[in-house]
């Protein structure tokens, strides 16, 4: 989630309920970023590990939104912490976005 800017736009959207995750402190800036620009209880800021979320339900997301990317498109090695999300949580037809990338070297 980083700043939560992905999480507030997503808010802004339309969306009903947003779950942003972010591992590190920066959470506690991102809830205060979250408090004043999105509309009141549309975002829970979960300060964990990706692989560590716990939000009860099995398939419970319509939409993953996540940017995962690192320098050379893996480097950070965000992906595999995406894909547990999408795994245990994204419902059948559910999206991600983005969905594909593609490396040109």
């Amino acid at each position: 989630s980083g700043t939560g800017l992905l999480a507030v736009l997503s808010a802004r959207a339309g969306a009903a309920k947003v779950h942003a995750v972010e591992a590190s402190r920066l959470a506690y800036f991102a809830k205060q970023i979250v408090e004043a620009n999105a509309p009141a209880g549309s975002i829970d800021v979960h300060e964990c590990l990706a692989e560590d979320l716990d939000l009860g339900t099995e398939k419970c997301l319509d939409v993953i939104v996540s940017e995962w990317m690192g320098y050379f498109l893996l480097f950070e090695n965000m992906l595999p912490s995406v894909l547990s999300i999408r795994d245990r949580y994204l419902k059948e037809g559910g999206l991600m976005l983005p969905s594909r990338a593609r490396l040109f070297l």
